[in-house]
Parts: structure tokens; C-alpha cells; sequence
């Protein structure tokens, strides 16, 4: 199923994670436009303290690995969400 956003659950999921991870709210509207890993990280940063801290990537990578049940090894910044990782 998709959401009205036309992101598939497994996504919604994975940014509902990584905003408790990292105590910020994406808006649904920035969300829709994400499509790679990179992209989310850097709106992290950008946006959250912790999303500048030490070992904030590392943090986010162990974030989106339980949630597509893919090593870290495997996913980088330009990993795209749908093609790369999986996710619907």
C-alpha cells in the first residue's frame, strides 16, 4: 500500500524511525521529494543537532539497516530507496 503521498509503508516506516532516532519532524511534502539515502542524511543534518554529531552517520546507516535488512556495507548516500534498498 502507499500513502497519500504516494510513498510506499516501508518507506513511511523508515523516516518514522529515523525521526525518533534523531528527534525531528520531516514534512510529508519534503518527504514525497527524497528518493536516496544521501538525501535524507543531509535533511538530517541540516535540521537536527544530532544530525551533526559525531557519528551521526553511523547512527543513521544502523537506523536504515534494521529497517530494510540490509548490512551497512551495502548502503550508501546515493543508494535510492525504491531501486536500491527494496522498499515500497
Amino acid at each position: 500500500p502507499r500513502s497519500k503521498f504516494g510513498m510506499g509503508l516501508d518507506i513511511v516506516e523508515l523516516f518514522a524511525e529515523v525521526e525518533d532516532e534523531f528527534g525531528v519532524e520531516i514534512p510529508d511534502a519534503v518527504a514525497a521529494t527524497m528518493t536516496t539515502v544521501g538525501q535524507l542524511f543531509d535533511y538530517i543534518e541540516e535540521h537536527s543537532p544530532a544530525g551533526r554529531d559525531a557519528g551521526a552517520w553511523d547512527r543513521f546507516i544502523a537506523v536504515v539497516s534494521r529497517e530494510t535488512g540490509i548490512e551497512p556495507s551495502d548502503i550508501y548516500r546515493d543508494s535510492r530507496f525504491v531501486q536500491d534498498l527494496r522498499m515500497d
